[in-house]
């Protein structure tokens, strides 16, 4: 199982997790990839991941205050992710 997969990732150290999204499955915690988005969560790894608006009050009431919403723009990722990196 692919959730299975990117926890024992995160368990070897990683500096980000790339999740392809916070839909259904996770927005109803019936599994997924909900037990990657935790386990990268407990270990304080950054995630980037995206969310259907059906699904922004799951994911707001999963991670907030822990996140952020970027535009669907490169130089913005760029930005996000050299704020993580200053932050190390």
């Amino acid at each position: 199982e692919a959730s299975n997969r990117v926890c024992a990732d995160i368990a070897r150290g990683c500096d980000l997790v790339v999740l392809n999204k916070f839909g259904k499955l996770e927005a109803e915690n019936r599994s997924g990839l909900m037990p990657a988005f935790a386990a990268a969560i407990e270990a304080g790894i950054p995630i980037l991941t995206s969310e259907s608006p059906k699904f922004a009050d799951a994911w707001t009431a999963f991670a907030a205050p822990l996140f952020v919403v970027l535009p669907p723009d490169g130089s913005a990722l760029d930005a996000w992710w050299s704020s993580l990196r200053a932050a190390v």
